[in-house]
């Protein structure tokens, strides 16, 4: 499994490598002041290659120290690859962070810089963090339908009133009213 190399009486070192810190005490990794959540596995992973100092790490080393004695399929480990060089914002033809060796295993590309964690400013909140509630404020094309929903309503009641008080005579036999109740059915 994954040591640390860091003495007894050492604080515990971080893996620094481009604006990222990767903190194995407390199992954290930071982009800057946003820390950015990673699967545990998917951490351990990540952590296996940032401590190899660049050297090739196995496909099976990497079985070991991530999944131990679960055994997984070949796609686990891609898959883990392909979610943390996404988290890390890396292409894998075109690598930045993570280069792969074909039917070998993978390397760590980026310089690394081993160092106790020294954060300068106070964590924010995750980088996935859920996104903010949407906003109870419509948008101008709903403000612009609600208008002619309602002009196109009133226009409605008003034309129907000004219909049936014009057109309803009580000498031909037909009422105010029970036009307006015959307009109001139809509507």
């Amino acid at each position: 499994m994954i040591s640390d190399l860091s003495g007894p009486d050492s604080p515990p070192s971080c893996f620094h490598f481009a604006d990222f810190i990767l903190d194995p005490a407390d199992r954290q990794l930071w982009r800057g002041s946003s820390r950015v959540d990673l699967k545990p596995r998917y951490f351990d992973a990540l952590h296996a290659l940032t401590s190899s100092e660049g050297r090739l790490v196995s496909k099976d080393e990497l079985f070991n120290d991530v999944w131990g004695d679960v055994v997984v399929s070949d796609s686990a480990l891609t898959q883990c690859i392909k979610e943390i060089r996404k988290e890390l914002g890396d292409d894998a033809s075109n690598p930045r962070f993570i280069q792969t060796v074909t039917g070998h295993g993978y390397r760590f590309i980026a310089p690394v810089e081993r160092a106790p964690f020294k954060q300068t400013t106070q964590p924010t909140e995750s980088v996935t963090a859920a996104p903010p509630p949407p906003s109870l404020t419509p948008s101008p094309a709903m403000r612009i339908w609600l208008a002619c929903t309602l002009g196109g309503a009133l226009a409605g009641v008003f034309g129907g009133l000004l219909y049936g008080f014009g057109l309803s005579s009580p000498e031909e036999g037909v009422g105010t009213l029970s036009t307006l109740m015959d307009l109001n059915a139809v509507s």
